[in-house]
């Protein structure tokens, strides 16, 4: 090979290594610690806390699809069968050990808002708007149980003593009604809404409101000697026991230790902000503390496809807009029992709804 030969490889050698040099990508280092970072990505085997930490995702697996566009109420009977009521219309799904639903209750009411079960496992049903609460039997039989005549019905809940209490709205109210069906108004709030309800360590009863976002300590009134109240007068008198900094409560849970979590939704409008003159609030330095944990949730801001401006559905859009598009899930060893209980029950989604069992 001539020299020449040798000096033109050499230099085409050395053109072509500095134009990779030219092009070479450097390494790059960036830091990323935070929820609202963390949520532009996919996360994928794991969950992203709100304080930005990261930890192990559970294991979702997918038993059974229900026919229906929306679920809004999860619940498991007396002996561990899975229930959920949505719509529309309105809808209750009973699923097996197959995962297949069966259809245990159905009306001509838009849409099935809560569901619970008695001590002897009969199932109790809300539906909206303008709807009732019906009780079906273990044998299927099925009966208006309460009418409240209201245009919402938001929660049911059991006391101890087997009474069961019925959150309301468009004006705020709580039925207790007894074994036997009769109800009477039990509290009657400022709020337009009572969205949920639960039972303290104490057996209070709190109530989660909008659109002032406040969670209520319930108790029955002490009736004054001589004086008997009438039929539209309410039997229980509320306390401001924490007022969150959103507009609406969508979930309340108790944990074992006592402590009360709250989770809340929404903007609140400034007309909201004033406290309603007629609801008490605990006076500093009362000895019956209360302890709360609060979660944001972080709503998404894109509206619901398809849904029509009327008030309720855009009331329903509004509820339900950081869940919406996502598949209903549960897991962990205490699934779907523990999904129930810190209300992650509810989700959109064109009748994809998942359920996951705990392994």
């Amino acid at each position: 090979m001539s020299k020449l030969m040798q000096r033109l490889i050499l230099l085409s050698s050395l053109v072509c290594l500095v134009a990779a040099s030219a092009v070479a990508d450097h390494t790059r280092r960036w830091h990323q610690s935070t929820y609202e970072e963390f949520l532009k990505g996919t996360a994928k085997g794991v969950a992203v806390r709100s304080d930005g930490h990261l930890e192990l995702a559970p294991k979702f697996t997918l038993i059974s699809d229900a026919d229906a566009s929306y679920l809004w109420s999860l619940r498991t009977d007396p002996a561990g069968v899975l229930y959920a009521g949505g719509g529309s219309p309105a809808k209750v799904f009973r699923f097996e050990g197959n995962g297949k639903p069966k259809t245990v209750f159905e009306s001509t009411d838009l849409l099935v808002q809560a569901i619970t079960f008695d001590a002897k496992g009969n199932l109790y049903v809300a539906t909206s708007p303008d709807g009732k609460v019906y009780r079906v039997t273990p044998g299927g039989e099925k009966s208006v149980f309460f009418d409240p005549k209201t245009k919402y019905i938001w929660d049911l809940a059991f006391g101890s003593d087997g009474t069961l209490y019925v959150a309301t709205g468009d004006k705020g109210q709580i039925f207790a009604v007894a074994a036997e069906g009769k109800g009477e108004l039990f509290y009657a709030s400022d709020e337009a809404h009572i969205k949920v309800l639960a039972f303290d360590a104490k057996n209070n009863l709190l109530a989660g409101t909008e659109p002032n976002g406040r969670v209520l300590r319930i108790s029955r009134s002490a009736e004054k000697s001589g004086k008997k109240k009438s039929a539209d007068e309410a039997v229980a008198q509320g306390f401001v026991i924490y007022e969150t900094s959103k507009r609406e409560v969508t979930s309340l849970t108790v944990a074992p230790d006592g402590i009360v979590y709250v989770a809340a939704i929404g903007e609140k409008q400034k007309s909201a902000m004033q406290a309603p003159s007629a609801v008490n609030r605990d006076a500093p330095g009362n000895d019956d503390h209360h302890h709360f944990g609060f979660t944001d949730g972080r709503p998404r801001r894109s509206a619901l496809p398809g849904v029509s401006p009327s008030h309720f559905e855009q009331h329903l859009q509004d509820r339900n807009r950081w869940r919406a598009r996502r598949d209903l899930e549960f897991a962990g060893r205490r699934g779907l029992r523990a999904g129930a209980e810190f209300g992650w029950t509810i989700a959109c989604g064109n009748g994809q709804h998942r359920f996951a069992a705990g392994d």
